[in-house]
């Protein structure tokens, strides 16, 4: 009986090795278009070739002893290799730049891009041209054309990277006579050209953008400066202090005539011997152009005497005056028991050298920057209003009122006469209630914190003789709590605030 008809299996066109299903055959006759070559493989199942220029079908034959079976076909198509990729783009480039690099290559119609481990693609992965950010690696620029079935030849170009010069060094006297003429010169790796600068008042001559300037010296003592730059951008300056000799002349502080007591200030003048009246002091500097001091208690007095290695010039004093962080308000005035959505004001009294008066509340009703607020209590409950001073020195330390906010008049009362004491507030550590043994004894007291978790609840237990209870807080955090103590007679709350 002769073979069934053969089967071409593969996966693509390009394979070259065509594996033939089995069937009931010995021997194989293959057929290729013109111009392919068969390998190896000519009368088995397999056959490896290689593939000509044209399309065309691939057939086969089986047979055995008893004939042979029917021929199967199978088209192919031939695709064209792409051709070796150009790419085009910068060779020379700074670290940090943004370029782009294009690719061309014949029968392509996507491109694949590799660039140095620390550049970034931004953009145009897949295509012919590609955005780039440069690393600080030199490198090729890569891309490997092709057109969904074969892939021509990589096309690179090399990258040098190049980055801004280095920090440069000045070499030059650092002691010079005003009014002569000298050179400097500055030495930076990368550098193509040179930016200087001078102490105002001196003139550059020559030399300004190369490595080498002459100058003619002036009166000051200051910093000659230097910024190497090149095609990828400015380097680091450097500067050195240049010390300019003449006889002492007039000299003027730079510093303000007004500090604060708690933060000292920083003064400057072209000399180097200071001075300072009463308990004040200098902190860092004497000696040098810039001094930082600490005030004393009162009124200070800074002078300064101009000096060279020809001599010292005429002295010249600052009076400095002082300022210091505003006291804190000795007591806040105003109503203590109230009802929500009613007007109440609260002041304090006036303070010297107080720039405003910051103002808050518990409920988020109010902020202020008078001595005096009006508002309204917008929440029933234990609330606080609060006050504290500002100034160019600091603030002072809060000052806080305690308010009974009712819903209404109705049942408005205050917590008098009941014998009852809960102090200190604010506290960290213990608090105290006192009041009449009988009746403390037996009550309950529980604190909450502003979420209304419960965090602490004790029955009191006095002795006979006892009329004070002690809590212990110093494990609580810190925070504003309520407090709730519900006696025999009485249901006290009272807002406690946890250093």
């Amino acid at each position: 009986m002769p073979p069934l008809q053969a089967r071409i299996l593969f996966a693509r066109v390009q394979l070259l090795l065509f594996p033939l299903q089995q069937v009931d055959a010995s021997s194989y006759l293959w057929e290729l278009p013109t111009g392919w070559v068969i390998d190896s493989g000519q009368g088995t199942s397999s056959l490896v070739i290689t593939a000509g220029s044209n399309s065309g079908n691939i057939c086969v034959t089986p047979s055995n002893n008893a004939g042979s079976g029917t021929l199967t076909c199978h088209a192919v198509i031939v695709h064209a290799l792409p051709g070796e990729a150009n790419v085009s783009g910068s060779i020379s480039v700074c670290t940090g730049s943004s370029l782009e690099y294009t690719a061309q290559a014949s029968n392509a119609d996507s491109y694949t891009w590799t660039v140095p481990s620390d550049w970034t693609i931004n953009s145009g992965q897949g295509t012919s041209t590609i955005s780039v950010t440069v690393g600080i690696s030199s490198g090729n620029v890569c891309a490997t054309p092709s057109n969904g079935w074969c892939n021509g030849a990589e096309g690179c170009v090399a990258a040098t990277v190049f980055g801004i010069p280095d920090m440069p060094t000045i070499i030059g006297n650092e002691s010079v006579i005003s009014g002569s003429t000298v050179s400097y010169s500055a030495v930076a790796s990368k550098a193509k050209t040179f930016t200087w600068t001078v102490p105002a008042g001196w003139q550059i001559i020559s030399g300004q953008g190369s490595d080498t300037i002459e100058v003619l010296a002036g009166d000051a003592s200051s910093y000659i400066c230097v910024t190497p730059m090149n095609d990828c951008g400015e380097g680091p300056f450097n500067c050195v202090l240049i010390s300019s000799n003449k006889l002492p002349g007039p000299v003027t502080i730079s510093g303000p005539g007004v500090i604060c007591k708690e933060l000292g200030g920083l003064y400057i003048a072209d000399s180097y011997s200071w001075t300072l009246s009463g308990n004040w002091t200098i902190d860092s500097g004497q000696g040098s152009y810039s001094v930082i001091i600490t005030p004393g208690d009162s009124i200070g007095i800074l002078c300064v005497t101009p000096s060279n290695g020809t001599g010292e010039g005429e002295q010249e004093c600052k009076e400095i005056s002082l300022h210091t962080v505003p006291a804190q308000p000795s007591e806040i005035l105003g109503e203590t028991n109230t009802i929500v959505n009613e007007s109440y004001t609260y002041s304090v009294d006036l303070i010297p050298d107080v720039e405003s008066y910051h103002w808050n509340t518990s409920d988020g009703s109010i902020e202020g920057e008078t001595h005096e607020v009006a508002f309204i209590w917008s929440s029933p409950g234990l609330q606080q209003v609060s006050v504290k001073t500002r100034n160019e020195c600091g603030e002072s330390e809060l000052l806080i009122l305690d308010i009974t906010v009712q819903e209404s008049a109705t049942g408005l009362a205050e917590v008098k006469g009941n014998d009852l004491l809960i102090y200190p507030n604010p506290s960290s550590d213990y608090l105290r209630i006192k009041g009449r043994n009988e009746q403390l004894n037996g009550s309950l007291v529980s604190l909450t914190d502003v979420s209304g978790k419960l965090v602490y609840s004790q029955k009191i237990e006095l002795e006979i003789s006892s009329n004070e209870f002690v809590m212990d807080i110093s494990q609580m955090y810190p925070g504003i709590y309520i407090m709730s103590l519900k006696t025999t007679d009485l249901l006290v709350t009272k807002m406690l605030l946890i250093e």
